[in-house]
């Protein structure tokens, strides 16, 4: 996709890359195509019982992706049945290599397996809204075969908040209601995509010459990802960000463990890797201000790139004094000493 504008760059002229259908398939890859069969047991209250599930993937002529674990995954989080059976199997087939789309697996299974909601909470004669609200995940509960926990959970509060907003108890009034040829259609769905993890790091530090160097490990794929996610070091220490230095694209500029750029994790792992680091970073500004000034770290705030005393904020430091300081003390603060939790 670079390709025209480095053309155009170079000649001044603008320039189009045309793509026939058959290049198309051997530079990209199409998503895996799912068949298979479910069958779903419900309480008369609505919530799901069981749920057995068996799909058959579409692998394409190469090793392709992991889509029908991914869809087990989300079938067993997103409703949370009191027993689940879940068998999956990809198939090579002679058709263009298959790869990760958009919610790879997880949104996919939905399409299939939201109308047997509806269908359900027609039968049971319940709003489709409750049904999805009945079975809907919280905090703690678990999913997939090692019942892996889940650390936080809003889908309750977004259903919720959605019915508000969209009016839902008045628009569902209106569902099936007909004039002439048109009919009008109500209705909810949800869907689930992973993004984010843990056990990443982060990395900054200032130096004496006062500048924040902003160490990631994040690339480039054109929306910037590496200086967003940096940002929030800058928030943390009230750096104005003119004043802050970016560290990426060298292992040799000691970039941090970072997690890869795919499946809509950058912005929300790598971010909390920078305010983790700050918040660190912040710590140990104040912790030497108390050692320099006297008193301790509470006695400190933080502005304008100086640390000063609360009582009395002529009574002050700048970052690059700080740096200087952090230098001669030594062991955590100039990095001599990494803490135990960290990825050597």
């Amino acid at each position: 996709m670079s390709i025209p504008a480095h053309m155009s760059r170079l000649t001044g002229r603008p320039v189009m890359m045309r793509v026939s259908r058959e290049q198309e398939n051997y530079i990209g890859s199409a998503r895996h195509g799912f068949q298979g069969r479910v069958k779903m047991g419900f309480r008369q209250d609505g919530r799901i019982t069981a749920v057995d599930l068996f799909v058959i993937q579409d692998n394409g002529a190469n090793s392709g992706f992991s889509d029908w674990l991914s869809a087990g995954d989300a079938v067993s989080l997103v409703y949370q049945p009191k027993a689940m059976r879940f068998r999956g199997i990809p198939v090579f087939t002679n058709t263009p290599m298959k790869g990760p789309q958009r919610g790879p697996g997880q949104n996919q299974i939905h399409s299939a397996i939201e109308p047997l909601l509806d269908k359900a909470a027609r039968e049971l004669k319940l709003d489709p809204l409750l049904i999805r609200k009945i079975n809907a995940p919280e905090k703690n509960d678990t999913y997939g075969a090692n019942l892996s926990s889940l650390t936080s959970s809003h889908l309750t509060d977004a259903l919720e908040k959605g019915a508000e907003q969209f009016n839902w108890a008045e628009k569902r009034t209106q569902s099936g209601q007909r004039n002439g040829s048109k009919v009008i259609g109500v209705g909810v769905g949800q869907a689930y995509h992973s993004a984010g993890s843990n056990g990443f790091d982060g990395l900054v530090r200032i130096t004496t010459d006062g500048k924040l160097h902003i160490h990631t490990g994040v690339g480039n794929l054109g929306t910037y990802s590496h200086s967003a996610t940096s940002r929030v070091a800058a928030e943390i220490l009230k750096y104005n960000w003119d004043n802050c230095i970016v560290e990426r694209g060298d292992s040799r500029r000691h970039l941090p463990w970072n997690f890869g750029q795919f499946g809509s994790n950058t912005s929300f792992t790598m971010t909390r890797t920078n305010f983790v680091a700050a918040q660190d970073a912040l710590q140990k500004i104040l912790e030497i201000a108390a050692i320099q000034i006297g008193g301790s770290p509470s006695d400190f705030e933080i502005a304008n790139e100086k640390v000063f005393l609360k009582q009395d904020p002529s009574n002050f430091l700048s970052y690059a004094e700080i740096a200087a300081a952090a230098i001669e003390l030594g062991g955590k603060f100039s990095g001599q000493i990494a803490p135990e939790d960290i990825k050597i």
